[in-house]
């Protein structure tokens, strides 16, 4: 139900997350995708019906936190 008011957004898309990081979406969703598969993630992702969702907090204290993994995409 809405209240009129702005719904606080809990997941990212790959899309938002190349705005995050200053990316392309194919280098994002790409990015996403291999991360996806690591064992362990980096950072907690569902995948949906084909597509990638992101627990905003999770992945924005990854992002200023964790230094130690890295991506070739």
């Amino acid at each position: 139900m809405s209240s009129g008011k702005a719904e606080p957004k809990y997941v990212l898309t790959a899309q938002e997350i190349a705005e995050i990081c200053n990316l392309k979406t194919s280098t994002a969703y790409d990015f996403i995708k291999r991360a996806y598969e690591c064992e362990p993630q980096p950072f907690p992702i569902h995948k949906i019906g084909g597509q990638y969702r992101i627990p905003k907090d999770e992945f924005l204290f990854w992002l200023q936190h964790d230094r130690s993994m890295t991506f070739d995409v």
